[in-house]
């Protein structure tokens, strides 16, 4: 097929199946748009989110142990983790 030929065949089957075509196109569009939306609202969701923790003042560790935590643990957990962000969850 010469490439006139296949410019034509193209041309002929888009125009037998406007909307097909305009279906697909419009649904590339959406996940375009959709993957864009998505990729740059990232940074600002973890920014809002960030904000939002310094000003409840939350607690930047969470220690959870089923049978509690003994005394050794309790000091491992002090000498690696500043006082000032810690918060131990004891459940008994």
């Amino acid at each position: 097929m010469t490439k006139k030929t296949l410019n034509k065949d193209i041309r002929n089957s888009l125009r037998q199946s406007k909307g097909r075509f305009l279906s697909i196109m419009l649904l590339m569009m959406l996940g375009a748009f959709s993957l864009v939306g998505l990729k740059v609202s990232g940074p600002d969701i973890e920014d809002t989110l960030n904000s939002y923790m310094e000003k409840a003042n939350a607690a930047d560790l969470f220690v959870v142990a089923g049978y509690g935590l003994s005394a050794e643990d309790q000091a491992e957990i002090k000498k690696r983790t500043p006082m000032w962000s810690l918060a131990i969850l004891l459940i008994r």
